[in-house]
């Protein structure tokens, strides 16, 4: 997963699934990221969502399901209004 900040502050990236949350990490402003999600962590049904919360703040931003395989690969743009932000699956 390719994590891309275009918001001006900090934020804590998760991966919900499977009724867990696992923290990825925290990415600032213009920094991009890549984190390695286990197969595993996904479960059975690779149905998951990404959430990320700003520091210090009750904002946040969460995903609609994201539907992966094996070897997929999600880029995800957290824009400077997180309510805009978008995501893609390769």
């Amino acid at each position: 997963m390719i994590v891309e900040s275009q918001y001006a502050g900090l934020v804590t990236v998760y991966l919900d699934a499977n009724g867990t949350s696992s923290r990825l990490g925290e990415i600032h402003f213009q920094e991009t990221h890549s984190f390695v999600v286990p197969w595993r962590a996904l479960g059975d049904g690779g149905d998951a969502r990404l959430r990320g919360e700003v520091i210090g703040s009750a904002e946040r931003v969460v995903t609609s399901g994201l539907q992966v395989r094996p070897g997929s690969v999600v880029r995800w743009t957290l824009a400077p209004r997180l309510s805009m932000s978008y995501y893609a699956v390769y």
